[in-house]
């Protein structure tokens, strides 16, 4: 069964004046750019073979932690501009434990790992590729500020999309004529957000 009928799909491109491609027209050379994924894709590329085994040492220097909550401290440390994925970052657990960088004992059924004296000391050795890593992080950050402005601006047009569709096709079936009368209502708080937009940039 088809998620969105042609029926909809023709009703609501008619009373909110969207295009057959919808939305999406011309957005594809730029859709990467306009979403969050833009910056992880940008930090997985300088993040060299092997890094995040040493950003791990580094989230597990600070305390002993479980997994998820070396993802989110690794977060942190990349300003939220990137999270690796649990794909990631068990294997790589696994291999520093059997390294014996790492041990793990079990606290409230959650696997909780720290460092062992080797994983200590192999993260002072590699203190400055950690260092180098984050350093880029911030470089890129302050260099990509108005890029991630407008991702952020995307963001909350493509959430209002959702909105619109997601409701109009919600009551289409029961009640057509009052969701026609409500996509009307909607395609004028459009147009009228459209014009202050406009007054914004020419002002």
């Amino acid at each position: 069964m088809r998620i969105l009928d042609e029926e909809f799909m023709s009703m609501v491109r008619e009373k909110c004046s969207i295009g057959k491609k919808g939305f999406r027209r011309g957005f594809g050379p730029v859709m990467g750019f306009l979403t969050n994924q833009f910056d992880e894709r940008i930090i997985e590329k300088f993040l060299e073979r092997g890094d995040i085994k040493f950003l791990i040492l580094n989230a597990l220097g600070k305390k002993s932690m479980h997994g998820y909550q070396i993802i989110s401290d690794i977060e942190g440390d990349f300003q939220g501009l990137y999270t690796p994925s649990p794909g990631a970052v068990y294997p790589t657990l696994q291999m520093l434990e059997e390294a014996g960088l790492i041990s793990m004992s079990e606290k409230e059924s959650k696997k909780v790992y720290s460092l062992t004296k080797n994983g200590k000391a192999e993260l002072k050795n590699n203190e400055l590729r950690v260092n180098n890593i984050l350093s880029r992080v911030s470089e890129h950050k302050e260099k990509h500020w108005f890029g991630r402005e407008l991702r952020g601006i995307s963001s909350k047009f493509m959430s209002l999309g959702s909105e619109i569709f997601v409701n109009a096709k919600k009551n289409f079936s029961t009640d057509s004529e009052n969701v026609e009368g409500k996509l009307v209502e909607v395609s004028k708080v459009l147009d009228k957000a459209r014009e202050d937009v406009v007054k914004i940039w020419s002002s």
